[in-house]
């Protein structure tokens, strides 16, 4: 993957807790262990070289506090930590403990899925059993070269309280830069002997963000100050001017990287030759590139952003998104292929690019061929992935295009309704009130169809069942799967058949049997007193039920509320249904449309949920 602006960033990490990459899952409550009574921050910039002195202290109330003793400062082979120092002073304001430098050790920060990286972290635990007591700890960093200068938040943990924090950034005077403020304060700027000192403070308080169902990234939560050198050397000389400019920057580090070997040459000819046009090609040498290169992270050499060349990955069979993208677009070109490297910040949850703010905001690079009626998009470091599928890792969002002195942000199409249903039928055959048998026939898409083909190919059988069965409706009844079949390699849906026993479902009500729809699959929801955050639905959500209900003769069956139909700005839900004789024919759809929405909107998105459940359970079959 890309690295992001925080790259050169001197971000505190503490274990469990690298801000960087907080997300809404993380715990926001306020338990009130430990609290940040100091952060603060110092950056001076001089020449090429940009310092960093960092200072904070921690309060620890308690032992649940005590995890905030585990310390984590990241750096890089070429930009060490210096200067570091901690201590612990207890009620009494006395210093009762210290740091010994042999007690703060550097471990490599190679990820789960990396093969080689080039970031280390200064890692120590020091704490004290005597509470409350304060760890506080400095240190200092300075990097000759830099992309990024800072992108800093008062956050220290989401579930931690900061009660004073700072930013301090010192420039020359004649230093240009680009400023970008988010829920926080405009810096104080002063101008003293010939520098310029831009000042920010802030605070946070952990119940200010809450975890909440369908809500933005935390990224766009949290206070936060980004900051960029307008001009650049880092690796070639660079420029945040503009999107067309950082794009002419990106091109060079690719400079002269297409370098196949000849035996690839031969491979791109044998493939190709006797194809007709450009998709088929870029199919076909997709399917190459997918059985037999592996995805791995190789973050080295100018900050993680230096793509590896083709003919590094033709001899080693693995790279990261950058070689893999690069290599891609080597095979296309040798075929004759223009394609073009394309960076985007990867999430199911996206972050949203701001375009009044040229930098490096993305983490992931993708690949976009033109076509002469359309655009095919490749996503090069997933070899289950069907061909042209991007999926809601990097579907419907702004994205940097990389075409020298034409770069510019592009606006990646978004997943339809129909990319994203699920169509399930449901036959149900109803020999008596207690014997209920139903055959289902469902098709995966969107979201769903992305995890259970990642479950199809790396988990277990029961894995597989387990998933594909807590997306079918009637859960709770026994069920047994006898189908799980993706059509081709290239289709996107994954189709799902099982056999369910519902004799048990339902309710009895004297001598007759009440039967309602089964739940729609949708997560229970804040009530609007307890709802802070905006609403965000980065792809539609669309569930179609199709049930055909068969009853014997003998029984007697009853409808109620068979039609219904509620519209709203968010989406839509219906129920349409006619009865034969001793047959139900009923179909009910749900939509949720892709957009944010602000927090006012709430109270009408409860209500329209509220109204859909009503209907739901409004809705009987009634066997006598």
């Amino acid at each position: 993957m890309r690295k992001n602006s925080s790259f050169l960033s001197i971000t505190i990490f503490l274990i469990g807790y690298l801000f960087c990459h907080l997300t809404l899952s993380a715990q926001s409550r306020n338990d009130n262990s430990a609290e940040v009574l100091t952060y603060d921050k110092k950056i001076e910039i001089e020449g090429k070289k940009l310092s960093v002195w960092v200072e904070i202290s921690i309060q620890i109330n308690n032992h649940d506090g005590q995890h905030m003793t585990q310390v984590a400062i990241p750096f890089s082979a070429s930009n060490k930590i210096k200067d570091l120092s901690a201590s612990i002073i207890n009620a009494s304001g006395n210093e009762v403990k210290k740091l010994k430098k042999r007690d703060a050790v550097d471990v490599s920060s190679i990820s789960g899925y990396s093969l080689y990286e080039d970031d280390f972290n200064k890692v120590f635990e020091l704490s004290y059993n005597q509470y409350p007591y304060v760890l506080k700890y400095s240190y200092s960093i300075s990097y000759n070269g830099f992309l990024s200068i800072d992108e800093w938040t008062p956050v220290i943990a989401l579930n931690t309280n900061t009660k004073k924090a700072s930013l301090t950034l010192t420039t020359p005077t004649d230093f240009q830069l680009s400023i970008k403020e988010q829920n926080i304060n405009q810096a104080i700027k002063n101008t003293e002997g010939g520098k310029v000192i831009y000042k920010w403070t802030g605070n946070y308080t952990a119940e200010s963000i809450k975890k909440e169902v369908f809500s933005p990234p935390i990224h766009e939560l949290i206070p936060k100050v980004s900051i960029v050198p307008l001009n650049f050397e880092y690796g070639p000389s660079g420029s945040f001017q503009s999107w067309q400019s950082y794009g002419e920057w990106l091109n060079q580090l690719s400079y002269g990287l297409h370098d196949l070997p000849e035996s690839e040459k031969q491979v791109v000819k044998n493939l190709t030759q006797d194809l007709p046009d450009i998709e088929s090609k870029a199919n076909v040498l997709y399917h190459y590139l997918q059985d037999n290169i592996r995805y791995t992270n190789v973050a080295i050499g100018i900050g993680g952003m230096l793509p590896y060349p083709a003919s590094y990955v033709a001899q080693n069979r693995y790279g990261d998104c950058k070689a893999l993208t690069n290599y891609m677009q080597a095979l296309l070109a040798e075929a004759g292929i223009e394609a073009f490297c394309t960076d985007v910040y990867a999430d199911k949850v996206p972050i949203d690019i701001d375009t009044n703010f040229p930098s490096q905001q993305f983490n992931h690079v993708i690949l976009a061929i033109p076509t002469k009626t359309d655009t095919l998009w490749l996503e090069t470091t997933s070899n289950i992935n069907p061909f042209g599928y991007l999926g809601t890792f990097t579907q419907n969002r702004k994205a940097l295009l990389v075409n020298s002195s034409q770069s510019k942000i592009i606006q990646i199409p978004a997943m339809t309704n129909v990319e994203t249903r699920r169509d399930t039928r449901i036959d149900i055959s109803i020999q008596a009130k207690n014997k209920i048998q139903a055959q289902v026939n469902s098709k995966f898409r969107g979201d769903d169809f992305e995890t259970l083909l990642y479950y199809m190919k790396s988990e277990s059988k029961s894995e597989i069942d387990r998933f594909a069965k807590s997306k079918l409706p009637y859960q709770q009844s026994p069920s047994t799967i006898t189908k799980i079949n993706q059509e081709t390699r290239d289709s996107q849906e994954i189709i799902v058949e099982a056999e369910m026993n519902l004799s048990d479902y339902g309710q009895q009500f004297g001598e007759a049997k009440v039967l309602n729809l089964p739940r729609l699959d949708f997560p229970k929801i804040e009530r609007p007193t307890e709802r802070k955050s905006p609403l965000f639905f980065p792809y539609p959500i669309h569930y179609k039920d199709e049930f055909e209900i068969t009853i014997d003769e003998s029984i007697k069956v009853t409808l109620s509320n068979g039609n219904d139909n509620i519209d709203s700005i968010f989406g839509s839900f219906s129920v349409t249904s006619e009865k034969i004789n001793n047959k139900i024919i009923l179909t009910r759809e749900f939509i949720i449309k892709s957009g944010r929405y602000k927090p006012e909107d709430y109270t009408d998105f409860f209500e329209f949920i509220s109204s859909i459940n009503e209907s739901r359970a409004k809705t009987l079959i009634t066997l006598k």
